[in-house]
């Protein structure tokens, strides 16, 4: 499956090199109005992929030109993580409560903000989350379905030139997140706190988030909320808070100021966000200087490669058989299922069971 994916990016590469530079498509575009039917937040890993089965893109050959209803209208529309402060994601003169309301950020604000339990965010104004972490069980009564489109690999990134081993086992990996004391060093860090590559990392290789491990991680492991530059040489750049950026590579310099490569950082990376931005001309290429390393001896592109996940688009499950969700989204045959060429475009796999609506929460 490795192999076929590292085909399917080649040839999305192939396709972007005709474009020139392009500029990532950000939030709905064209912009809103006409309101789209489905609107969706949350995680950064699939926001790319999203924007591209949302807006339309040219990394495919042919072109794909968005999800669209039977009148020929886009049905979806798509806001990144990170933006302005404020969305307006419905007409609001039909929905005055879903004007100006604070941007979810990650997958585990935009579950809250489609649970209703994100402040200043009615559950009404957001249709579906993107989500590329599972956390189902702890989400009782919520009425939420986890939907799996695409399937990713996480492994770990430095700087190309690093004093950080090349290869770790998952084992090595416990030890270095879970380290309290003697710390050595290593720099591991991890992004913000509602992002859903950190959830996941943190339940591979943390401890469960409690009063002894606020953060779900060792004390030797940098937070952004812990850690955010100032007086001491090496913490991480100020704002550097999200996933699957080379910017967590670089650090402060003595009294905050500057950034400089640190060669003893490692930090959590997405393998399809990575190939994403080092092959497809349309998506932000924000990897810098980071590099992917390998785990348990095999490199992050190698066929079986160990630390894999599945990723989600949720909707409330009272919508599974409502359109436009259910044509969109569920089984099969649906508008994100059945058109692959996207995800392997965006470095992603297709997910053996993409539109199942068997993970729901209790």
């Amino acid at each position: 499956m490795r192999k076929r994916r590292l085909l399917l990016v080649a040839g999305a590469c192939l396709a972007t090199l005709s474009l020139g530079v392009g500029t990532a498509l950000a939030d709905p575009t064209p912009a809103q109005p006409p309101f789209r039917a489905l609107q969706g937040v949350g995680s950064d890993t699939t926001q790319e992929v999203l924007n591209a089965y949302a807006n339309g893109t040219s990394a495919t050959i042919p072109a794909f030109p968005g999800i669209k209803d039977a009148g020929g209208n886009l049905v979806v529309a798509s806001w990144d993580a990170v933006g302005s402060a404020t969305i307006t994601t419905k007409d609001p003169a039909t929905f005055p409560q879903c004007s100006n309301i604070p941007r979810p950020n990650g997958s585990g604000d935009g579950l809250n903000a489609l649970a209703g339990l994100k402040a200043g965010f009615p559950a009404e104004c957001a249709d579906f989350t993107r989500s590329s972490t599972d956390d189902h069980t702890a989400r009782a009564g919520q009425g939420l379905t986890y939907i799996p489109f695409a399937t990713d690999e996480v492994t770990y990134a430095t700087l190309s030139q690093s004093n950080v081993a090349k290869n770790f086992t998952q084992a090595q990996l416990r030890t270095i997140f879970q380290r309290d004391t003697n710390c050595g060093t290593l720099k591991p860090r991890v992004p913000q706190v509602n992002s859903g590559t950190r959830n996941f990392w943190r339940t591979l290789f943390g401890f469960p988030v409690d009063a002894t491990h606020p953060t779900g991680f060792g004390a030797c492991v940098q937070t952004p909320e812990n850690n955010t530059g100032g007086a001491v040489a090496g913490n991480i750049v100020p704002g550097c808070l999200e996933e699957h950026n080379g910017c967590l590579v670089n650090s402060t310099g003595p009294g905050g100021a500057g950034s400089v490569p640190d060669p003893n950082v490692l930090i959590p990376y997405g393998v399809g966000p990575w190939t994403a931005q080092t092959t497809n001309r349309l998506v932000n290429d924000v990897h810098g200087n980071a590099i992917l390393r390998g785990i348990d001896g095999l490199p992050p592109f190698a066929a079986g490669f160990p630390v894999s996940r599945p990723l989600f688009n949720v909707i409330k499950t009272s919508n599974i058989g409502v359109q436009p969700w259910a044509s969109t989204f569920v089984g099969s045959g649906s508008a994100v299922c059945s058109n692959t060429q996207v995800l392997a475009a965006y470095g992603f796999e297709t997910n053996p069971n993409c539109g199942s609506t068997t993970i729901q929460t209790p």
